[in-house]
């Protein structure tokens, strides 16, 4: 696990671990993901309460009652094959 950090040791000791793991089990590029997420709210509705200047084209919206949790993930290869987003609804 890498923690945010500003000490090169602690940087170059990580990755020193993950080199030696890629070689002891023979990984290639396509074989080494990186997988990040990101959480947002999904709604279908007609009636949004929103606080914004009078006459705003784009107003903030900051309540829903039918606002429902999801997660989009998307996956990329060290080779930088993208692989398909998964959507995780809640």
């Amino acid at each position: 696990m890498l923690y945010q950090t500003n000490e090169a040791r602690i940087i170059k000791d990580y990755f020193t671990k993950v080199s030696k793991l890629v070689r002891t089990h023979r990984l290639n590029a396509q074989q080494i993901f990186n997988v990040d997420k990101k959480g947002f709210l999904i709604c279908k509705t007609s009636q949004v309460k929103a606080i914004c200047h009078c006459g705003s084209r784009n107003p903030c919206v900051t309540h829903d009652r039918g606002l429902k949790p999801s997660t989009m993930v998307q996956t990329v290869t060290a080779a930088g094959q993208s692989l398909c987003p998964l959507m995780i609804y809640c």
